[in-house]
């Protein structure tokens, strides 16, 4: 299940529109 995270990561990453996520 580590692998669906880096994917969620990865599109947040890709997709930084939530002012709630941050790195």
């Amino acid at each position: 299940m580590k692998v669906i995270f880096d994917l969620l990561a990865r599109f947040i990453s890709f997709f930084p529109r939530h002012p709630h996520v941050r790195k």
